[in-house]
């Protein structure tokens, strides 16, 4: 009689550590309860919704567009070109009749308008590094006659946006393809004159000391420069101000006389 009397004590403690062993689980585990009190997981309720079938069904279908090149941002909605002309070329089967942007340079001739990688390759006129270009008159995007689009974009370095054909080999059989109705054409921006990275410093800290009164900034902007070319002698001029006019003159001084070793000299408008 005292043994089972013992055993109806020991239940509430053993249900009890139970009930505990069971929350700690549920909470080691990331689940939390909800209103019905089964355990639901985090994921499962930041889970996003899926659209339905009706839903999917009433969606206009998008047209893709790949875009060859490395250089095409005419438009803000679009993300950068994942492919090159290389790759059309590569696998004309998977481009086939489908829109693509292409760069390179555009020769406009009797017979022989084509898009080729480089100018180097559309110098020496080699097919098999370019593609068959035809214009399709009945676009608004494009001059009325093929001399009007030779007189803009003949050896230019273009962008083309049109449908890739790899059955189309233009002139005699003598391309590899041919980007057919081309719908839109721009002329790239030669970057060839751009200022250097070091030259682009010495505009900011001039910008820094000139316009925006900052010459912590002019310092930086100067220091990058002196880092990336240690001869730059207009770099530390610029530094050399910049410690003037935060009352630093020691540094002024040793920048000044190394400008001056480096041989600059400065304009009448800065001294």
């Amino acid at each position: 009689m005292t043994i089972v009397h013992n055993m109806h004590a020991v239940r509430p403690v053993r249900s009890t550590i139970l009930l505990f062993c069971s929350v700690l689980a549920l909470l080691s585990s990331g689940c939390r309860p909800t209103e019905t009190g089964m355990p639901a997981k985090e994921e499962l309720s930041r889970r996003p919704k899926t659209a339905s079938v009706s839903e999917q069904g009433n969606r206009e279908p998008r047209q893709r567009t790949y875009y060859a090149g490395g250089d095409w941002a005419h438009e803000k909605s679009c993300r950068r070109p994942p492919t090159s002309l290389i790759q059309i070329l590569a696998v004309p089967d998977y481009f086939h009749q489908k829109q693509v942007c292409v760069e390179g340079c555009l020769i406009v001739e009797f017979e022989g308008t084509a898009i080729y990688l480089s100018s180097e390759d559309a110098n020496y006129r080699m097919h098999g590094n370019s593609l068959w270009v035809n214009f399709d008159q009945n676009t608004t995007a494009l001059p009325s006659s093929w001399r009007e689009i030779a007189k803009q974009y003949n050896g230019k370095h273009v962008w083309i946006k049109g449908t890739f054909n790899r059955d189309n080999w233009g002139h005699f059989n003598g391309w590899p393809g041919a980007i057919e109705r081309v719908s839109e054409i721009k002329v790239l921006r030669d970057h060839s004159h751009d200022p250097t990275p070091v030259q682009r410093y010495c505009l900011s800290a001039k910008r820094a000391l000139e316009k925006e009164r900052k010459p912590d900034n002019a310092i930086w902007y100067s220091s990058c420069a002196i880092k990336l070319e240690p001869q730059c002698a207009e770099a530390y001029y610029l530094r050399a101000r910049a410690y003037q006019k935060k009352g630093d003159i020691a540094k002024a001084e040793a920048d000044i006389a190394e400008a001056k070793k480096l041989g600059y000299t400065p304009a009448k408008s800065e001294q």
